[in-house]
């Protein structure tokens, strides 16, 4: 696509004037104010975000985007996109004609490729317009939104969408297609092949778009256009899929069964020895940990987050359980929200890590 034209709205520019009067030879010294920018920390936007909806919000623009943007701008969301680009500040999601730039650190961008399914927490900033070329079509008008800042959330993504069956003619297959409702490239379930054992097989005659039938996936037999729920880490645009799990059909959730080969792999000395190593985490991790004026408070398999929002200087105090992982603690709050932090415990200290903007940080443990 070719830019023909770029608009951006902004918020407008303050201009001060400084005059110096002179008299008597004595001079007057003028000081400069120094504006700070304040920004949310991943963790403050996660307790505060909402799941964005881009064709909501491309609806509530069209409809009148003064309205929109008075609505969306200042706001905490969570995106979940396929990275379209990577610049030196910004990554680029592109939902329908929606083209979101979000400006995460420089340790999230380098650690991106083009094509990885991701999400993200960000505060929507300044909402613009540009056009692209579209051949005969004409030009297209994309909405642009600079997210900032913006933290990546989870690289394993969690998904619905429709499932269905693609007919090859030329190889005679079927392949097995996921289409997500979001707007994101349909992606390939036959790659996950080696080692979740997919299978794809019709039992209606053979059709030469779509073939109606029964698709094989864990081990449960799912009707084509049926509406499934998956998590996975996705890449390539949908082409490579790595630690492919399905929660629910239609809305029901399915129960996972024990891998035992997989548990077989693992020793019971050694299922104990991280048991145990958790629970000591655990026992360390109980009280209230704190940086400038946030407090967690971690009780058997609960906490409670206690900051002061930025956005109008009000105390929160949302909660939810949270769960130990290999070194993240995995937060989920009571509204749906879930976040992760960072922990380190080496020779018996655990130490809590937070990120603020590009700034990296440590919650101090009270007595």
């Amino acid at each position: 696509m070719i830019r023909k034209k770029c608009v951006y709205v902004t918020l407008g520019a303050l201009m001060f004037l400084l005059s110096a009067c002179g008299g008597n030879a004595t001079s007057e010294s003028l000081e400069e104010e120094t504006i700070v920018e304040t920004q949310n920390s991943k963790e403050e936007m996660l307790k505060e975000a909402v799941e964005f909806s881009s064709k909501q919000f491309e609806t509530d623009f069209k409809d009148n985007s003064l309205r929109a943007t008075e609505l969306y701008s200042g706001q905490a969301y969570q995106f979940t996109g396929c990275i379209d680009a990577i610049e030196t500040d910004h990554a680029v999601v592109t939902y329908w004609n929606t083209e979101l730039k979000f400006f995460l650190t420089k340790e999230d961008l380098m650690e991106l490729n083009t094509g990885d399914v991701v999400t993200i927490v960000g505060q929507f900033g300044d909402i613009g317009k540009e056009e692209y070329t579209a051949g005969p079509a004409g030009p297209i008008t994309f909405i642009v939104v600079n997210v900032k800042p913006a933290y990546i959330v989870t690289k394993n993504v969690t998904l619905t969408g429709t499932v269905n069956a693609v007919a090859d003619s030329t190889t005679n297959s079927h392949n097995c297609y996921f289409y997500p409702d979001l707007s994101l490239p349909q992606i390939n379930l036959k790659n996950v092949d080696s080692f979740q054992g997919f299978e794809c097989s019709e039992r209606d005659e053979y059709s030469f778009l779509r073939a109606d039938g029964i698709i094989r996936i864990d081990g449960q037999e799912i009707p084509t256009e049926s509406e499934i729920t998956i998590s996975a880490k996705i890449a390539d645009g949908g082409k490579e899929i790595e630690d492919f799990k399905l929660i629910s059909i239609n809305g029901k959730e399915i129960s996972q069964e024990i891998d035992t080969e997989e548990v077989g792999k693992t020793t019971e000395a050694e299922t104990k020895e991280v048991n145990e190593t958790i629970e000591v985490i655990d026992e360390a991790l109980q009280g209230s940990w704190v940086y400038d004026t946030t407090t967690i408070t971690f009780t058997n398999g609960r906490f409670v987050y206690d900051y002061i929002r930025v956005s109008d200087g009000k105390r929160d105090t949302p909660e939810g359980n949270y769960e130990i992982g290999g070194n993240t603690i995995t937060l989920v709050y009571d509204s749906g929200v879930s976040a992760e932090m960072d922990y380190t415990f080496e020779d018996g200290t655990l130490n809590l890590f937070g990120e603020k903007g590009e700034e990296r940080f440590n919650y101090i443990k009270q007595d």
